[in-house]
């Protein structure tokens, strides 16, 4: 009777454990992204704009290994996740020659797409619609980048003025306050 009385109290211990008797045992739990992101926009239409992103706000925040050039990091920083953030709004960071923890204060030229053959520097496009910014060196001279690399992790704060039009127009953009944090 002894032994009946500890499978019993063991089946009863398991059936708890698994959520009662009848129902579907949950599943681990999956990690959840915590990859966010702010800045705000100012200038060329946008009056102080503040934008806060987050994955698990149905934005897209990511840090990626990329090429062109050694040891490129490409962060992302966009208003939807649909066609891996291309046709929303957002910010495009590159940068070139990564070593970690380091702040960057050299652009590298935006003209005719990425390019990492200037060293240790970064570009910063702001995409909206036909709309297109892209930092260059000489004109976006206030520009800086700061990371810090974790195990996991990404961080970043960033500001650039005087972006002026991808496209040819006479408009300038500045981002500024600029954060963000995604997983690598």
């Amino acid at each position: 009777m002894r032994i009946w009385n500890k499978v019993a109290a063991l089946v009863a211990a398991l059936n708890v454990g698994c959520g009662g008797g009848g129902g579907t045992p949950a599943g681990p739990s999956q990690p959840t992204d915590q990859s966010r992101a702010s800045f705000t926009l100012d200038g060329a239409g946008y009056n102080s704009e503040l934008r806060t992103l987050s994955n698990t706000g149905g934005n897209l925040i990511f840090c990626r290994q990329e090429t062109p050039g050694p040891n490129t990091i490409w962060v992302r920083l966009a208003q939807s996740g649909a066609a891996n953030g291309e046709n929303s709004p957002h910010i495009d960071i590159d940068l070139c020659n990564f070593a970690g923890t380091s702040t960057y204060t050299t652009l590298h030229s935006t003209t005719g797409g990425r390019t990492c053959s200037q060293g240790a520097s970064f570009g910063i496009w702001w995409h909206d619609g036909a709309r297109e910014f892209a930092s260059q060196p000489g004109v976006s001279d206030s520009c800086t980048v700061s990371v810090t690399r974790s195990a996991s992790t990404i961080d970043g704060t960033f500001t650039c003025d005087d972006i002026p039009s991808h496209t040819g127009t006479a408009e300038r953009l500045n981002v500024r306050s600029g954060s963000f944090s995604c997983t690598f």
